[in-house]
């Protein structure tokens, strides 16, 4: 069950603790470069643009105790640090129900579909078939490369 409070606060303390450092936005938004929650469509756009892309950043902050802090901060809800939202050695920690979110979010961005509980209905039937079908493609790559080695040595 999500606990939308968390998450809020969550994002609230990283804009907070990044103004109050002295972190500035790339780009002016509304006006200004400050860092502010409303300025994201969603907490995993905070993560993976700004908060885990920028090691200053990261650092800063994972020092100040503020990134992974015992909750999911997309669905704000306990998690046990088995899923993260990873850039190079930098990691957010997430619940399961909040990674699938941040996955179906990214691919609407990428199909154009702005029905958003539309394709989590569509990826949720069938969760593993993409990867699935992903695994099966490389293999099969992995087999005709090995097997044309093998003529050819």
């Amino acid at each position: 069950m999500r606990n939308s409070e968390n998450a809020k606060k969550w994002a609230k303390d990283i804009c907070d603790a990044l103004n109050d450092a002295g972190f500035e936005m790339e780009f002016e938004i509304n006006g200004d470069k400050k860092y502010k929650p409303e300025k994201f469509s969603h907490n995993s756009e905070l993560i993976e643009m700004h908060v885990a892309f920028y090691r200053p950043i990261y650092d800063y902050l994972n020092s100040k105790g503020l990134i992974n802090r015992g909750y999911c901060p997309i669905m704000g809800t306990p998690i046990q640090n088995e899923y993260a939202y990873r850039f190079f050695d930098r990691a957010v920690f997430l619940s399961t129900e909040g990674l699938f979110e941040c996955k179906t979010i990214r691919e609407s961005k990428n199909s154009g579909v702005k029905n958003i509980d539309a394709l989590k209905s569509q990826s949720h039937n069938q969760p593993e078939d993409g990867c699935l079908r992903k695994s099966m493609i490389l293999l099969f790559i992995v087999l005709i490369i090995f097997l044309i080695k093998k003529i050819f040595q």
